[in-house]
C-alpha cells in the first residue's frame, strides 16, 4: 500500500487592519490549504520588539487564543484597549504554533501598530459649597472614551473621617458617568474645609489622573448634643441568685444632626480608677444585647438609651460612671458627654431585721483578692428566708 503525500500551501495569517485604533476590535484570519478540520492551533499576540512577549493586558482585551481550523480557516477577534494614555506607536504581531504554545511556528500576521484615539474627560460637581451632612453629586464628561470604560474617582483633602468613601469606580456610558459623595457630619470644629475630586486610572497616588474638579468648599453646620441621664445617683438593685436590673435612662436631644446618624456610646468609669473600664460586667442594655460600647442613630434630633445597672450581689463600692457619645465615623471626635452618675452598691440591711442576721454578709474569695468580694446575704436571698431557716 502506498501512501501517497498530500502537498498543501500551509497556514497564513492575516488581519483586518495594520493601523487598528483604541477601542477597536481587530480580526485575525488564519487560512490554510489542506489542513484536516478540527487541526488545533495555538495563536498568540505578541510584542513586535524581537522579543516573544505576550502584548500587555492594557493594550489587548485578549493576549492569545485556541482556534480550530474548519473547512481551512479560523478567526480570532482581539480587542484594542483603550488605555486613555497617549502611547502612538505600540506594535504588535500575531504568531500561529501547531498543537500547543511551545510547538512549531507556521505562521506569522503582519505587524499592526495601535493607534491612540483622541479623547476628553472632565468632572462637574453639582455645587462648589456644600453643607456638613449633605450628599454632592458629580457629572463626568467625556468625549472618545468607550463605553463600558471603568474609572476611579478620587478625594483630595482632608480625612476619611470627613467623607463616607475617599474614593470609588464608575462606568462610562454613551460618554458620560456619575457618582455621589456623601460629606459627614464630623462633630469637629474645623471650618474652612475644601477638598478637590480627581478622574483617574485607579485607586492608588500614582494613577494616571485624566481630571481634575474644581474645588469644593465646606461649610461647618451648627448643632447641639445634649445626654439628659434620668438619674445621677442610681442603686444597683439586688434580688438574690438572680438579682434584678435597674433601669438609668440616657435622653439625647440633638440639634442640626442629620436624621440617621449614627453615634456610639462609650462608657467610662470615672472612680475607683482601673478595673473593667468597659463595663461588661456593670450594664446591658434593651436595644443591643451586646457589650459596650453601644451603637444607635439620631432620629427627628433625639434618641432614647435605656441602659440597665447589673444587680451583681457583689461588693463592689460606689463607682462613679459617665458616658461618651462619638460619631461612629470618627471616633476621635466627641459629641457629647453625660454627668458623672453614681452608682451605689447593692448591699443593704434586710428589711425584714426582728430575729433576723441582716447584711452585708462579705465573703472574701480567690485568695483575698478585695475586687472579689461577695455579698452572700443577697446572694442567698437571707431577707427572705423564715425564721429557723438554715443556709
Amino acid at each position: 500500500i502506498t501512501v501517497n503525500d498530500t502537498s498543501y500551501a500551509g497556514y497564513t495569517l492575516t488581519t483586518s487592519s495594520t493601523t487598528p485604533a483604541e477601542g477597536s476590535t481587530v480580526t485575525m484570519t488564519l487560512t490554510t490549504v489542506g489542513v484536516p478540520n478540527s487541526t488545533y492551533v495555538y495563536l498568540r499576540a505578541i510584542k513586535n520588539d524581537g522579543s516573544t512577549d505576550y502584548m500587555d493586558s492594557s493594550d489587548v482585551g485578549d493576549r492569545w487564543q485556541n482556534v480550530w481550523v474548519q473547512n481551512n480557516t479560523a478567526t480570532w477577534d482581539i480587542p484594542i484597549t483603550q488605555d486613555l494614555i497617549a502611547d502612538a506607536g505600540e506594535s504588535f504581531k500575531v504568531i500561529a504554533r501547531l498543537g500547543s504554545s511551545s510547538g512549531t511556528i507556521v505562521a506569522t500576521s503582519p505587524v499592526m501598530t495601535i493607534q491612540d484615539t483622541p479623547f476628553s474627560i472632565s468632572v462637574t460637581p453639582s455645587t462648589t459649597t456644600a453643607n456638613e451632612g449633605t450628599t454632592l453629586n458629580f457629572t463626568v464628561n467625556t468625549t472618545g472614551v468607550s463605553n463600558n470604560t471603568v474609572l476611579t474617582w478620587y478625594v483630595i483633602g482632608n480625612t476619611s473621617t470627613d467623607y463616607d468613601d475617599m474614593y470609588d469606580n464608575f462606568t462610562i456610558l454613551n460618554n458620560q458617568g456619575t457618582f455621589s459623595i456623601k460629606i459627614l457630619q464630623d462633630f469637629i470644629d474645623d471650618p474652612g474645609e475644601s477638598f478637590v475630586v480627581r478622574i483617574q486610572s485607579g485607586s492608588y497616588s500614582g494613577a494616571t489622573v485624566y481630571a481634575t474638579s474644581t474645588t469644593i468648599n465646606i461649610n461647618q453646620v451648627n448643632w447641639t448634643f445634649n445626654i439628659t441621664p434620668s438619674a445621677t445617683t442610681i442603686a444597683e438593685s439586688t434580688g438574690g441568685q438572680s438579682p434584678v436590673n435597674t433601669t438609668l435612662t440616657l435622653a439625647i436631644t440633638t440639634s442640626g444632626v442629620e436624621n440617621g446618624t449614627w453615634m456610639r456610646l462609650w462608657p467610662e468609669r470615672v472612680s475607683p480608677s482601673g478595673g473593667d473600664y468597659s463595663g461588661t460586667y456593670d450594664f446591658t442594655t434593651t436595644w443591643d444585647t451586646g457589650n459596650p460600647p453601644w451603637d444607635f442613630h439620631i432620629q427627628n434630633n433625639a434618641a432614647t438609651l435605656p441602659i440597665k445597672i447589673k444587680g451583681d450581689a457583689k461588693t463592689e463600692g460606689t463607682e462613679v460612671w459617665k458616658f461618651h457619645c462619638r460619631p461612629l465615623a470618627n471616633q476621635n471626635a466627641t459629641a457629647a458627654t453625660s454627668p458623672d452618675i453614681t452608682i451605689t452598691d447593692a448591699s443593704f440591711i434586710g428589711s425584714r431585721k426582728t430575729d433576723k442576721t441582716f447584711g452585708p454578709i462579705r465573703v472574701n474569695r480567690d485568695n483575698g483578692n478585695a475586687a472579689n468580694v461577695s455579698d452572700w446575704y443577697t446572694i442567698c436571698g437571707l431577707d427572705k428566708l423564715p425564721n429557723n431557716s438554715k443556709v
